[in-house]
């Protein structure tokens, strides 16, 4: 039936996944036995999924960008996508592009953006929510006297993200992304993919005024780090 198909084509895709994972781990120095990885006879597919072996503690953001191909407007122009899938607080803006307006106009809003992603950490009530409904207790650290201090985090686990990938310890921590679709402007667009420390120190209007006043993403990347 339709779930078997799901099911094989699914197997197949995590047993390719596995293959080019064990073909990066041995072009960097990675062989079988190596402590770093645990890397043994059974590969990556045992790592990943052998619920009795050692894996490496800890987990990561994950936000992917890619650019499909839409459907053609009935004048025959082609017509693209941005697709963003995000797990975490990293995340990713939509720029205007440095041809679209003139900088020096002061009637243009140099500020302009749209934000691809949504923090995923237990401030955002949704998330708070269901993490909540999972089992998880809120709270934040607290200094000697008492204060608190830092995020919210998701306890056990201490965790200040509510969504990882490789987080496993607590049941309210899920690898299930959120994904965002938008057109990309006639005029084109540029991507700003980002950690959360980006974005902590710098404001999404304030990328977006930086951006606008340069012409390479190289100097974007520079003015904004």
């Amino acid at each position: 039936g339709k779930e078997k198909t799901i099911d094989f084509e699914l197997e197949k895709a995590l047993i390719r996944a596995t293959r080019e994972l064990e073909r990066g781990f041995k072009e960097h120095g990675l062989e079988e036995g190596d402590k770093s990885v645990q890397v043994k006879s059974s590969g990556c597919f045992g790592l990943c999924f052998g619920g009795k072996r050692k894996v490496p503690k800890g987990g990561t953001t994950v936000t992917n960008v890619t650019i499909q191909r839409g459907l053609d407007t009935r004048d025959g122009d082609k017509t693209f996508d941005v697709v963003c899938s995000s797990c975490g607080d990293s995340g990713a803006l939509l720029l205007p592009h440095p041809n679209e307006h003139d900088p020096d106009d002061r009637e243009v809003n140099l500020r302009a953006h749209k934000r691809l992603t949504r923090e995923h950490n237990a401030d955002d009530p949704l998330e708070a929510v269901r993490l909540v409904q999972a089992g998880c207790r809120l709270g934040r650290m607290q200094r000697a006297d008492g204060s608190d201090i830092g995020p919210l985090r998701a306890y056990p686990g201490g965790f200040a993200v509510s969504r990882a990938v490789g987080d496993f310890a607590v049941p309210g921590i899920t690898c299930e992304p959120e994904v965002t679709r938008v057109k990309v402007p006639k005029t084109g667009a540029r991507l700003l993919v980002a950690t959360d420390g980006v974005f902590a120190a710098i404001s999404d209007g304030d990328i977006s005024e930086i951006c606008a006043t340069l012409s390479s993403t190289k100097e974007c990347a520079d003015k904004i780090i």
